[in-house]
């Protein structure tokens, strides 16, 4: 069958592209829409810590502290090493629109609706323009607007967990994948949208990372097919694919080296403890003398999970015998295969690759994989909808009764999801706890008591204080936390304090921090001694008799310096390759082609 190109004009088609960017992101604003009526907190699972977090990152940020990784200000004034590992970027846009904001008063209760809304804006308009480069208008519109809706992503992430950052993971997907098909079509362009893509990808969320990351590679293998005939030129898209990935986790450095060589210094464990990867397979507890779906939240997610991969998987099979071209053929071939893998490594019988791959443990979930299963999905139907011109058998005819079925179902489970939400009391206030307790697996792993009992005890020794701030501490025969020694606070922020303080007797003591890597002191300009009090894991000092002043600094740690220089050649590297390509590129004439139509549908015109 003969494909036929558009006889569309460039500027109508620039036009009709940009009116339908603005039209997504509206639909993501109406879908966002009751987070600012309702607020976010204590209703949905992960709201108020990400509350906390994106509050004391505007504390903490500033212009001696671009990246913040200690907040000081969390576990009651203790402080926590929470950027270390958890991923800076979405808290850096809730940031950046608090601040471009600022006029209007508005809090992070507001901000974080906001940043959600341009996260599924954007997850949309990453969507679009990758299924634009594969099939028409109205299938890349349908393709890009079921995935912001997609039942996981809306109803589960959104309006369930408000999982924020995994939000904002989906956005990026998308555009890595689209990086890596302009690579395969020999686009320069590609090398550079899939390194900061993948970069930004790792700032958003490192357990879809983790999982995403394999499929960039395999589409550049299934797909450069098509696009380049010799072994030699597919070896050379592949490794062009593997490179840019290469450069986009060396950006990511500053995160990544950290949050992976210092998992030792916290309580990692605590992952594993709370969430375990083999209890949250799909169908895991369904055996031959019960038929158990697991635990509530679980069941919750099988009408997410089985409907978006019904949707996927008939949208596929109504493409299975039809004459397509062969950029197609392999696009859907891939989209095919994700969808697969996903829905198989989501259930029990993967377990084996879990336990091969140990790593992969540590994302606790399997059922993030509906993630990349709602991308799939959706592009499989962008190619369905493409594919509409051919003739409706029986057969398709019942596939597609069953996809509406799917569809109506999965609309009413975001439906639901959103009246749930709604339903739950307007969050007026932060929500946060008064001690402000970090996530526990972000815990110095030298903090061997309870957290909240330190907390308390800190905060009956000084009963006047709202918070604990800075104190200097010291314990009585029993071992036990006791007088609280006056001090006089010259310099208190983020990973340095300098305060005055006198003694009536040499001793040591305990200062209100949480002992981490990186802490050095100097006691009146001399280096001291810095190591954790048992068993609150506070930081220790030895001080002399009579006024001393007393300098506390996180100092960078060999794992910080090592990432930061990272990140610097690999952005040199990349801008020196991005220098270089422009360099050498030879200019061209116009050639009357559109970017924004399919590339299968030019090479159609052209013969």
């Amino acid at each position: 069958m003969k494909l036929e190109a558009p006889h569309q004009n460039v500027p109508a088609i620039w036009k009709k592209d940009v009116l339908i960017l603005f039209a997504l992101a509206a639909l993501a604003s109406v879908l966002a829409t009751p987070l600012f009526v309702f607020g976010i907190g204590p209703h949905v699972h992960d709201g108020v810590i990400h509350l906390k977090w994106s509050s004391q990152m505007a504390e903490t940020f500033g212009s001696e502290n671009l990246y913040p990784r200690w907040l000081p200000g969390l576990n009651g004034g203790l402080g926590a090493p929470t950027f270390f590992y958890y991923p800076v970027l979405p808290y850096l846009a809730a940031l950046a629109l608090k601040l471009g904001l600022a006029g209007i008063g508005l809090q992070f209760h507001d901000i974080l609706p906001i940043g959600t809304a341009f996260a599924l804006a954007a997850s949309g308009i990453f969507m679009y323009v990758l299924l634009r480069h594969l099939v028409n208008l109205l299938p890349a519109i349908a393709g890009s607007v079921l995935y912001m809706t997609a039942p996981y992503i809306l109803g589960v992430d959104v309006y369930t967990r408000f999982a924020y950052t995994e939000i904002w993971g989906c956005v990026f997907m998308p555009a890595v994948l689209l990086g890596a098909l302009l690579i395969v079509r020999k686009r320069s362009s590609g090398f550079y949208i899939l390194t900061f893509s993948y970069a930004a990808l790792i700032y958003s969320h490192l357990p879809l990372t983790l999982i995403f990351s394999v499929f960039p590679p395999l589409l550049s293998i299934v797909c450069a097919r098509t696009h380049a005939g010799a072994l030699k030129a597919r070896f050379t898209i592949l490794a062009s694919v593997l490179l840019a990935m290469l450069l986009g986790s060396g950006l990511a450095a500053p995160y990544l080296v950290p949050a992976l060589q210092m998992q030792d210094s916290v309580s990692m464990h605590e992952l594993n403890t709370t969430h375990h990867y083999n209890d949250n397979f799909f169908f895991g507890e369904v055996g031959l003398a019960s038929f158990d779906l697991g635990h509530t939240f679980k069941k919750s997610l099988y009408p997410p999970f089985l409907t978006t991969f019904v949707i996927g998987i008939l949208a596929a099979a109504s493409t299975a015998r039809t004459t397509l071209h062969p950029s197609i053929r392999s696009a859907i071939t891939f989209f095919s295969a994700m969808l697969l893998a996903s829905a198989f490594m989501a259930m029990p019988c993967s377990d084996f690759i879990w336990r091969i791959f140990g790593k992969l443990q540590v994302i606790q979930f399997p059922w993030r994989f509906c993630a990349l299963l709602s991308l799939a999905s959706a592009g499989l139907v962008a190619f369905q909808l493409q594919n509409w011109n051919q003739p409706f058998d029986r057969k398709r005819k019942s596939a597609l009764l069953f996809q509406l079925v799917a569809l109506m179902v999965s609309m009413g489970h975001n439906f639901e999801s959103v009246s749930r939400f709604s339903d739950s009391p307007k969050f007026e206030k932060t929500g946060m706890d008064d001690f402000l307790l970090d996530a526990p697996e972000y815990l110095p792993s030298t903090a061997r008591q309870n957290i909240g009992k330190t907390i308390s005890k800190i905060r009956a020794i000084q009963p006047d204080a709202k918070s604990p701030g800075i104190a200097i501490l010291t314990k009585d025969g029993a071992g036990e936390l006791s007088l609280a020694f006056p001090v006089l606070v010259d310099i208190w922020r983020s990973r340095k304090i300098q305060l005055s303080i006198s003694m009536p007797a040499p001793r040591e003591v305990q200062l209100t921090q949480l002992f981490y890597p990186g802490w050095k002191a100097w006691v009146n300009q001399e280096t001291a001694t810095v190591r954790p009090s048992f068993p609150e894991g506070l930081v220790q000092i030895q001080l002399p008799e009579g006024t001393s002043i007393l300098k506390l600094v996180m100092v960078p740690t060999v794992w910080e310096i090592l990432s930061i220089r990272t990140g610097f050649l690999s952005l040199s590297i990349t801008a020196a390759l991005l220098g270089y390509s422009i360099w050498a590129k030879k200019p061209r004439g116009s050639s009357g082609n559109c970017r924004c139509t399919p590339d299968h549908l030019r090479e159609a015109s052209e013969v």
